[in-house]
């Protein structure tokens, strides 16, 4: 009597799945932790170019902008974070995936999160904050 058995049995299986387990373990830290740098390279490069354009808006009209037009800051399509000139932010860039909204472009004070790139917005219907201060 031949035995031909076809497939795999369920210990072959279950120690399968507990070696994918345990490289998946090592493996998840490893990626977050690399995945943080682009992000604070990003926020960093979007805060020097605040920081250039009112540096040179203050050099002009010895004062600074609260409007993000005037100090010519319009971050690359995108964007993880919320950037604000002031605390208020009553006239909010809006971006999501269709072109960027906004009321008047010479009057914007803050660019929200380009919900177009990062997904879902959250329950509230707003772009999700990543430093969980009150959104725009």
């Amino acid at each position: 009597m031949t035995n031909d058995q076809q497939g795999f049995a369920l210990v072959e299986i279950m120690i399968t799945l507990a070696i994918v387990g345990i490289l998946a373990t090592i493996a998840v830290p490893n990626y977050l932790r690399f995945q943080a740098p682009s992000k604070q390279s990003e926020a960093k490069v979007n805060l020097r170019a605040i920081f250039a354009g009112q540096k040179a808006f203050q050099g002009e009209k010895d004062g600074f902008s609260s409007h993000v037009a005037a100090i010519g800051f319009a971050p690359e399509r995108g964007n993880r974070y919320i950037y604000r000139l002031n605390a208020a932010c009553t006239d909010p860039e809006v971006r999501t995936g269709a072109p960027i909204v906004n009321a008047s472009p010479s009057t914007i004070d803050c660019v929200q999160v380009d919900t177009g790139r990062s997904g879902a917005l959250n329950p509230a219907g707003q772009p999700h904050n990543l430093n969980n201060d009150v959104g725009c």
